[in-house]
């Protein structure tokens, strides 16, 4: 089992459209950078409390899952989990949100029946919640690049009064692909944690559109499931 993530947003067994803490819609947010970095369980072995996983698999199909924590056992219920899947050696489990679509890696590193999970990512599938004041409540970012290299020389958060702040940091990293703006935060346990921003109608500000802890989530499909909102972006 690889290492357990202990204390991962939005428990897995919960009732399909909840979505857990540091879910979508949120207020505007004002601190020195995007919602990266946040208390999640690190890398180690099993943390006390931590999930751990089990799956029935017959012919290629995923035919019952379990989680225990704190020793007790819990099946999964058929109405909560959405869709399980194989992808190689790890199981992925997608299901439908009230407001997106959110998908889960699970990995048996050591091959012994017992899977941790490993990614999780999260995707807006609704344009974000506007206030009458224009006051958007999602993650929004500006962008600087080089005249030259058409590099990001800067990156800056829009705070609810409509101004800026430049975003300072080490530890964070940002990059454009397939005109998505990536933002990842990884912490002294070598987690990492990223966002995903689009400018749907190309003002300027990129609208926080996913996110998620472990490998970057397929940026096709974010494209895909933002794309009949994408004016509001």
């Amino acid at each position: 089992m690889r290492n357990a993530r202990a204390g991962a947003p939005g428990a897995v067994g919960g009732p399909r459209g909840s979505e857990g803490a540091g879910g979508q819609g949120g207020g505007g947010h004002d601190g020195p950078g995007p919602g990266l970095g946040l208390g999640h369980g690190g890398r180690g072995g099993p943390q006390p409390g931590a999930e751990i996983f089990s799956f029935g698999v017959t012919d290629g199909v995923v035919t019952s899952a379990a989680r225990t924590l704190n020793g007790n056992t819990i099946p999964f219920s058929d109405n909560a989990d959405g869709e399980f899947t194989l992808k190689g050696d790890d199981i992925v489990l997608t299901r439908t949100l009230t407001r997106g679509q959110e998908v889960i890696v699970f990995s048996d590193d050591d091959a012994d029946s017992l899977y941790a999970i490993t990614s999780r990512a999260r995707i807006n599938t609704t344009a974000p919640v506007t206030e009458d004041d224009g006051v958007v409540h999602a993650h929004q970012l500006t962008i600087t690049l080089d005249p030259t290299t058409s590099a990001i020389t800067e990156v800056s958060h829009v705070l609810r009064d409509g101004t800026t702040r430049v975003i300072q940091g080490d530890d964070l990293s940002f990059f454009l692909d397939q005109g998505l703006l990536i933002a990842e935060h990884t912490g002294e346990s070598g987690n990492t944690r990223w966002e995903v921003f689009r400018d749907g109608n190309a003002d300027g500000t990129y609208t926080e559109v996913a996110e998620g802890f472990g490998e970057v989530v397929d940026l096709a499909a974010v494209l895909n499931l933002t794309e009949p909102h994408i004016d509001l972006l």
